[in-house]
């Protein structure tokens, strides 16, 4: 082997070395950053695992796992329940998405005549009369907050399709 050849396997050496020695301190810091926790120091450690040839699936797995419960406890559900279905962790993206539906379902008040019933919440009729959804407002303000409240799970396609038609005077 001639100096020349020599000189080049020396740097391949020093650069493999140097590589190894990245790999470490990699390692050391998603360590470090898997202590800490959080969503930020989570998707790091993911980034490092990624990138590191030595991490077994079961690590990334758990870790990607750490992170849908950082993100239902942070409320991003939908984000949670993605990253639970990824790993077939079908149980906990079912408690997820009853957890969002719960959310969602809006306090509703039921008129009886004079008399307020505020422990039920169950719509009774209609919600929404022609009078109710701001005054004399145009059909297309009425039909939008129908929308809205369809949107936010305040009242089901039926009960739309029946105030639609109200609104509409069909």
């Amino acid at each position: 082997m001639d100096y020349q050849q020599e000189m080049m396997e020396a740097n391949r050496n020093r650069e493999r070395i140097q590589a190894e020695e990245e790999k470490q301190r990699g390692l050391e810091l998603a360590a470090n950053l898997l202590q800490e926790g959080g969503l930020a120091n989570l998707q790091e450690v993911l980034k490092i695992y990624s990138v590191t040839d030595v991490v077994s699936l079961d690590k990334v797995s758990h870790v990607k796992k750490e992170i849908a419960r950082e993100k239902e406890k942070l409320l991003d559900y939908t984000g949670a329940i993605a990253g639970f279905e990824e790993l077939g962790q079908h149980k906990d993206a079912k408690r997820v998405r009853r957890k969002l539906l719960d959310e969602k379902k809006v306090d509703q008040t039921v008129v009886h005549g004079d008399y307020v019933d505020d422990r039920d919440t169950i719509v009774k009729d209609s919600v929404v009369s022609k009078s109710s959804i701001g005054g004399g407002s145009s059909k297309m303000q009425e039909l939008e907050k129908l929308k809205e409240m369809f949107d936010s799970g305040f009242i089901s396609k039926k009960e739309m399709e029946k105030m639609k038609k109200e609104i509409l005077g069909k």
